[in-house]
């Protein structure tokens, strides 16, 4: 009898043992939010995090990440291989400051600091369901993604702070492309972007497919027609108006407070605020500064395309607008410095100049009192690449 209850007894445990295995770390990670007292973040966010988690563990990607608390300030946090730090992970770790008591529980909750990715607009919407009403921040890109976008991306991560949601489009949208060949040749690399995206500390990627985005007969436009009708736009047409089109349609899907996009496409900016402005739209848009190489070539997902031959020539760009700075600090007269830095374009080997122009750095147009803020624009081919860059000028 006494032998019948302990087989008893050691299928019991055995079957305990196996429930254990079957649900790893779940209740460590309950007994977890109680011992560790997790600080930063609202009890909101670590609701919907452990709802993911076991969400996710139902269908059978748990996932063990890093913690992600206690908080640190994601801002601070720079890759330190020189490059993107794709390999790295922006997410803070804090082993030492955590108690042995509930550690491996917490590297299972936050899970929660794993990227989402959303291909549909109801994948989206359902990933940011749980953060609404907390600040959203979202960086609109076309994807192949390098330090440039890195740049916004963190950037979008300090303004949305630990309590937010940092949410990337990756989309190569095809209504702003004025060019079949341009479309056509745009580099792509999906995962490179994710692992980008995923060292800056994002919380949702949004890559979805044209044919997810518009539908096929689509029949609405969206137009600015006054800062649109100068510089790139006077070249392109129809371009900003798919620019405007599309983030019109991720600012409805996101519905974010606050949106990034960086001064290398000064007018895209301008239009933008534009849009925002004369539409109503709650969101409050920030300008990044332009991220360049060593050797002063505006960073573009383009410059992939450059022969070797081009790209040793191509930073001469940003050379003649640091001259036509200082000779514009100097007194240069407005009326002679556009016609000094298309000479010094024109001597560089390969390029084609598109236009140079001096404007008013709000309106776009003629720059009619100099001691406005100016903005010295440029736009030149290298073989088929078009390549634009830009400064901002004052009187010294």
């Amino acid at each position: 009898r006494v032998s019948q209850i302990s087989q008893v007894a050691l299928h019991l445990v055995d079957a305990f043992i196996h429930i254990i295995h079957t649900v790893p770390k779940l209740l460590d990670a309950l007994l977890g939010l109680i011992i560790l007292q997790i600080s930063g973040s609202s009890g909101r966010r670590l609701y919907s995090c452990f709802r993911r988690m076991v969400s996710r563990f139902g269908a059978g990607q748990l996932k063990l990440c890093q913690p992600l608390l206690p908080a640190q300030p994601r801002s601070s946090e720079r890759p330190e291989d020189g490059g993107l730090g794709v390999a790295q992970s922006s997410r803070p770790t804090a082993d030492a400051a955590m108690p042995e008591i509930g550690l491996e529980c917490a590297r299972l909750l936050c899970y929660s600091a794993a990227m989402q990715i959303s291909r549909t607009k109801e994948e989206l919407r359902a990933a940011l369901a749980p953060v609404r009403g907390s600040r959203i921040v979202l960086v609109p890109t076309m994807g192949a993604l390098h330090e440039g976008h890195a740049s916004l991306l963190r950037q979008a991560r300090e303004l949305a702070g630990d309590d937010g949601c940092v949410v990337a489009s990756v989309f190569l949208n095809p209504v702003q492309f004025d060019n079949a060949s341009d479309l056509a040749t745009y580099p792509q690399a999906p995962e490179h972007d994710l692992a980008v995206c995923e060292s800056c500390g994002t919380d949702v990627v949004f890559m979805p497919t044209p044919d997810v985005m518009y539908c096929p007969d689509r029949s609405i436009s969206i137009e600015e027609n006054w800062l649109s009708t100068v510089l790139c736009g006077a070249r392109r047409p129809g371009h900003f108006a798919g620019v405007c089109l599309v983030v019109t349609k991720l600012f409805n899907l996101v519905q974010p407070t606050d949106a990034v996009f960086g001064k290398k496409d000064y007018q895209q900016l301008a239009i933008l605020r534009r849009l925002v402005r004369d539409l109503d739209i709650p969101v409050q848009l920030h300008g990044a500064e332009i991220v360049r190489e060593a050797d002063g070539l505006a960073l573009s997902s383009r410059n992939v395309r450059l022969s070797p031959e081009h790209r040793s020539a191509a930073p001469l760009i940003y050379r003649s607008l640091t001259a036509a700075r200082e000779a514009y600090q100097s007194g240069c007269p407005a009326s002679t410095l556009c016609t000094q830095v298309t000479a010094a374009l024109e001597s560089i080997p390969g390029a084609r100049v598109d236009y140079v122009e001096l404007v008013d750095a709000e309106t776009l147009h003629e720059l009619k009192d100099e001691h406005r803020t100016a903005l010295l624009a440029v736009a030149a081919y290298f073989g088929d690449v078009r390549l634009i860059d830009n400064i901002e000028l004052t009187r010294a």
